[in-house]
């Protein structure tokens, strides 16, 4: 994984629901094993898929990623925050 790509992982209870943000270098961005809110992702569509997702399998096989237990009403608020500073995001 590289340095600069962290991982957090939000755990909201009693849902159980999970949301994984991975801190890129200029944003965070809502990332799972199959899709990224990245600009890379999303206009560039590589067949690998995008490092955001690469960071994000590695962290989870290694168990290396920060965790979070948040309350399920905090949810919309997160996500909502982090689709913000995507769609913020200037095309590179």
């Amino acid at each position: 994984m590289q340095k600069h790509i962290a991982v957090i992982k939000y755990t909201f209870k009693p849902s159980g629901r999970v949301l994984y943000i991975v801190k890129g270098v200029h944003h965070d961005y809502i990332t799972t094993r199959h899709f990224c809110t990245c600009y890379d992702y999303n206009f560039r569509k590589k067949k690998e898929g995008c490092a955001h997702m690469q960071a994000l399998s590695e962290a989870i096989e290694s168990n290396k990623y920060e965790e979070f237990m948040l309350d399920d009403e905090e949810y919309s608020q997160i996500f909502k925050y982090e689709l913000y500073d995507v769609l913020r995001e200037e095309p590179r």
